[in-house]
């Protein structure tokens, strides 16, 4: 089913990503995250958010990279039995941010460093991080577009698509800004940092 967000869930979603931005650098700088791994949690986290557009635009890429279509298919599916076993858990994981829109719980995200260590895990959330802003924004422009062909979307409305509108033209300017002064203070003044291995989302 296609989750449609409004402009409050899209601001949190876009500065969680723009937070996580070095983290995702370093991971795929250091080989935390190869690209079939990547393109699996795109894909789980897309079966949760129902996004059609990043549905094909995955698939896609999925099958240039090699992935099989069984797999692809199961992942668009929600299942999770064809993949790595060393990959399960962070696909459990990302399936739970996405369900929860990143409220997770404590245990969960802490299991997520035990098993891949806290660089790694900053990476996955990261990666989902990403694709999450890519759902959100695929199903609201979606939304959108249909209603100027005159087929409003279920579960949208006029104001979650002005108000998504608004963030992105007006906001998401000032937002990455903030983003850039933040990753500065994280790198040059590291005791400013919250506890990195307990961050959980919100």
């Amino acid at each position: 089913m296609k989750r449609i967000y409004g402009a409050c869930i899209n601001c949190e979603l876009i500065r969680d990503f723009l937070i996580s931005i070095g983290d995702m650098r370093r991971a795929e700088k250091n080989g935390d995250i190869d690209d079939k791994f990547l393109k699996r949690i795109m894909l789980a986290v897309t079966h949760v958010n129902g996004c059609a557009l990043c549905n094909w635009f995955h698939t896609r890429d999925a099958l240039k990279i090699g992935m099989p279509q069984r797999e692809i298919a199961r992942l668009l599916d929600g299942g999770l039995e064809d993949v790595p076993k060393d990959q399960t858990a962070a696909l459990v994981f990302a399936q739970h941010y996405a369900d929860t829109l990143g409220h997770v719980d404590v245990a969960a995200w802490r299991r997520i460093v035990h098993v891949y260590g806290a660089q790694r895990a900053l990476g996955i959330r990261a990666a989902i991080c990403m694709i999450m802003v890519g759902n959100a924004q695929g199903n609201i422009w979606g939304a959108i577009a249909s209603r100027i062909k005159g087929k409003p979307e279920p579960g949208s409305s006029l104001t979650k698509e002005l108000g998504v509108l608004a963030i992105d033209i007006f906001a998401v300017p000032f937002m990455l800004v903030w983003a850039a002064f933040a990753s500065f203070v994280r790198r040059f003044m590291p005791d400013t940092n919250m506890d990195r291995e307990d961050a959980h989302g919100h």
